[in-house]
């Protein structure tokens, strides 16, 4: 008992479990259809043994008998006067799961009214629980019609937006146990005519209404309303029409059988009343100026009417005049005169007034009005609609037409002479202009300001677009653009007012660019009402062409070899004449440039520049500086020498010349520049012997603090040259790769006299250099570490005495490379590790003694009693 009374929930639930067998469900009560509807009745089973997917039987009783109809797992079991429908699907089985299945009964009739039985074939190792259960069907007649109003077809309407409009139906049923609701709903247009369908409203059986989700504010405020009518009539009742209220309404009739909060419907029809389109209030609204312009003078007023279309009494119009500058400005780039909003509140700007003379005229005045006045006038307008719950909302924005409004005013006249005092006939030479006014007439007050402007001219006699070159405001302030400023400030572009009816402009130096035409403009200012100051009047002169005949500027450039050279030593001498036309006063600058055998591309060797300053430049040689020179010999005639030509000097030789003439301020400037022709340098006598060289070794794989030796011999291919006449120069390089491609490192070299150059080591490793024959050579590298590996190359550059007795250097020859590698000796290698092995052990146990040792007198030593017995004597045995 203290069981059951502390786990009560524990004990019901066992209980349920242990006496719950298979149940098999239908719906409760009696499923009622009308007459041609399709019926669904569901059948599911529960807390069943066996497979997981259950078979199910289905049955009509009449009389005392059960008509069998379907089965889901005997084909054989449809009774014959079902088979007919059963085979043409007009009554199916539609599984859901593996326990539940729907029986599905198309176009109904009154005769299949009756008790349904669903059975579920026993699977379960014992027998519990029910097995069938049984709902029954029943079958009313259709009873119910809904349809549009007599004398009434579908039609269509078209709404102003705000406007209100109403929707009629008749709806009404026949059967007796039935409830009836009317519902409003609204197809709107779609891709296809396939729109979506929104519920508007609704009476439901209850009977209460129900407004759809998007029009639920809408019928709180009244705007939305379902009124009935007669016996059968029903009325839907629209205000303030949107635009989202378009489309094709349907009235909606149902019938339902139950009471109020298990309602169950029957049955559904619809039809439609009519096709809605809401015209928006832009498209109906227009605000217009009656004037398409206006011309006034100075001092007249300004009156522009501003008509609206007429609006009811749900809509108020806002005004709002603007004034532009242009015809196509957006009033948000205008300037807001005058405002009047719904409430008829005015704001407005500079005197400008707005009244409202009728019911849809707004007017404009501006009293005395002035050239600042004068532009594009328009009438703005926005409409606001209220709603029934006192809200407003933007219906509506248009703007009228601009309007021109001119105002005339007396203009200042004058007629504008452009002179020409001095024109230039060569380039440099200076250019003076004078515009000159006449005839002024009204120029009382008025302020006179000049622009000057240029086209350039081409030879064709074709002018290019006006260029401004300065102009003046109305406080005669000058204002340069910025391609002529730099000019200005120099001084070269001089622009003056000697009077108040003259302007010049003077150019002290008169380049090819500016060769054109040329105008000024005058333009008069006016003081305005705000005290700004306003151009009236701009009057243009006539052009005035500057242009003489020029030819583009060339220059020939000659070279001439004047010392022919047959061997080495002997010196190489070349003259360069320039000769420019169309070039005033040239003066010339000279580059040497030279593409030798040895180079790859071309060198500048040496230049002289317009005031005669030699300047070397990528000369490479510092031994041989003295050896080149250039200089002037004449007005355009220069001549350059090579000193003691070897054999490196051989190759083609041209000189590049520059033409300079004396620009505007005392500057030079370059006018063009030209190349020569090349001019050969080549030996008759051959400057040195034609040889090859080898590089050899017989130890190149060595131990680390070896020895490495290289041999460097010299084979000769051609005549040998007399020893006493012949001398060879070896360098030594290395390439710490095993790739023979790589920057070199320079070891060391042996000149021809025999002096040895050596290069700075780190390591501990020498290099020694010797001769070992008349063509042989030898490197030694001395007690060789890792870092001496690499390829080894030798170059050897000869030396021959001339019959002057000058020495002269033939072309440098290098060798093939030698791979030396450097390996390290295994007892070597592992000798030093061992000493240094032992040397640790002995100090560590050395160290371990020397701990132990302090360790036992200082932490272990016995206490000592001071009353011990003295060794020296022997004592009494008994007394022990």
């Amino acid at each position: 008992n203290a069981f059951f009374e502390t786990k009560p929930l524990i004990f019901r639930t066992v209980l349920v479990v242990l006496c719950t067998g298979r149940t098999v469900e239908v719906p409760a009560g009696s499923v009622v259809r009308v007459q041609g509807a399709e019926v669904v009745i569901p059948c599911s089973v529960r807390d069943y043994g066996g497979p997981r997917e259950q078979n199910f039987d289905w049955s009509i009783q009449k009389g005392s008998e059960d008509v069998q109809i379907i089965s889901t797992w005997d084909n054989s079991y449809t009774s014959p006067e079902y088979e007919e429908r059963v085979r043409s699907a007009k009554i199916a089985l539609k599984r859901k799961s593996n326990n539940s299945i729907e029986l599905i009964i198309e176009d109904v009739q009154v005769t299949d009214q009756g008790e349904y039985k669903c059975s579920t074939p026993s699977t379960d190792s014992t027998v519990s629980g029910s097995y069938n259960a049984q709902v029954y069907l029943k079958v009313i007649p259709d009873g119910l019609t809904v349809g549009r109003p007599k004398l009434r077809s579908l039609g269509s309407a078209n709404i102003t937006e705000g406007k209100s409009f109403e929707l009629q139906c008749t709806a009404s049923t026949a059967t007796e146990q039935a409830h009836m609701s009317v519902a409003w709903r609204l197809r709107t247009a779609g891709e296809g005519g396939n729109g979506e369908i929104r519920e508007v409203l609704s009476l439901t059986p209850g009977p209460r209404f129900e407004p759809g989700s998007e029009y639920k504010d809408r019928y709180q405020s009244g705007d939305i309303r379902l009124d009935t009518y007669g016996s059968d009539g029903y009325r839907l009742i629209v205000r303030n029409a949107q635009l989202g209220d378009q489309g094709t309404y349907l009235c909606v009739a149902g019938e339902w059988i139950g009471r109020t909060g298990s309602w169950q419907k029957i049955q559904e029809k619809s039809t439609e009343i009519a096709t809605v389109s809401i015209q928006p209030i832009a498209q109906s609204l227009s605000v217009s100026i009656p004037e398409n312009s206006l011309a006034l003078n100075e001092g007249d007023d300004i009156n522009l009417n501003c008509t609206v279309s007429a609006t009811d009494d749900v809509m108020r119009s806002e005004v709002t005049w603007y004034c532009s500058q242009a015809s196509g400005q957006s009033p948000g780039d205008s300037k807001a005169l005058v405002h009047l909003n719904r409430e008829g509140v005015s704001s407005f700007l500079d005197d400008f007034t707005m009244s409202r003379v009728e019911a849809n005229t707004y007017r404009l005045l501006k009293q005395k009005a002035d050239q600042s006045h004068a532009g594009y006038y328009s009438c703005r307008v926005i409409v606001w609609a209220q709603q029934s719950n006192g809200t407003w909302y933007k219906a509506a924005t248009k703007t009228s037409k601009p309007v021109n409004v001119t105002v005339n005013l007396l203009e200042p006249k004058y007629k504008v002479l452009l002179s020409v005092v001095e024109i230039p006939k060569f380039s440099e030479e200076p250019t003076e202009l004078e515009c000159k006014l006449s005839d002024l007439k009204n120029t009382e007050g008025a302020r006179l300001s000049v622009s000057w402007y240029f086209m350039q001219t081409e030879e064709n006699d074709n002018s290019t677009n006006q260029i401004l070159i300065a102009n003046m405001d109305q406080d005669w302030s000058l204002q340069i653009q910025e391609q002529y400023k730099s000019r200005a400030e120099i001084g070269e572009m001089i622009f003056t007012k000697p009077t108040p009816e003259m302007f010049g402009f003077r150019i002290r130096w008169t380049e090819v660019s500016d060769r054109g035409s040329y105008f000024c403009a005058v333009s008069a200012w006016t003081r305005q009402r705000d005290f700004s100051w306003g151009k009236n009047a701009e009057v243009r002169s006539d052009p005035v062409k500057i242009f003489w005949s020029t030819e583009q500027p060339s220059l020939s450039v000659f070279a001439n070899e004047t010392r022919p050279v047959f061997s080495g030593g002997e010196t190489f001498e070349m003259t360069c004449r320039g000769s420019a036309e169309n070039v005033r006063t040239p003066r010339y600058s000279i580059l040497i440039k030279a593409e030798r055998l040895t180079d790859a591309g071309s060198r500048n060797i040496i230049s002289l520049s317009r005031d005669s300053v030699v300047t070397l430049e990528d000369w490479a040689d510092k031994d041989r500086v003295d050896d080149v020179a250039l200089e002037k010999v004449g007005e355009d005639l220069f001549r350059f020498r090579i000193h003691r030509t070897q054999l490196s000097d051989a190759g083609k030789y041209h000189c590049e010349a520059a033409a300079w003439t004396p620009n505007a301020g005392g500057t030079w400037r370059q006018a063009v520049s030209g190349s020569s022709n090349a001019i050969q340098l080549h030996f008759q006598v051959s400057a040195g012997p034609s040889f090859d060289v080898q590089l050899s070794s017989d130890s190149k794989d060595v131990f680390r603090g070896e020895r490495v030796e290289l041999r460097c011999d010299v084979h000769a291919r051609s005549a040998a040259v007399d020893s006493d006449d012949l001398a060879y120069e070896v360098k030594w390089f290395a390439l710490r790769s095993y790739s023979p491609l790589g920057s070199l490192v320079f070891l060391a070299s042996l000149d021809r006299k025999g002096v040895v150059s050596q290069a700075r080591r780190n390591g501990s490793s020498d290099v020694s250099v010797e001769r070992s024959g008349p063509r042989g050579f030898r490197l030694r590298v001395h007690g060789v570490e890792d870092q001496d590996f690499g390829n080894y190359f030798c170059f050897v550059a000869p030396w021959v005495r001339t019959l002057e007795g000058s020495w002269q250097r033939g072309l440098e020859v290098k060798s093939k490379p030698i791979l030396v590698t450097v390996s390290i000796k295994v007892l070597d290698a592992l000798i030093f590790p061992a000493v240094l092995g032992i040397g640790a052990a002995m100090v560590v146990g050395l160290l371990a003694c020397l701990i132990g040792y302090c360790s036992s007198r200082c932490c272990c030593k016995r206490k000592v009693n001071e009353g011990r017995r003295d060794h020296h004597h022997l004592m009494a045995m008994e007394m022990d």
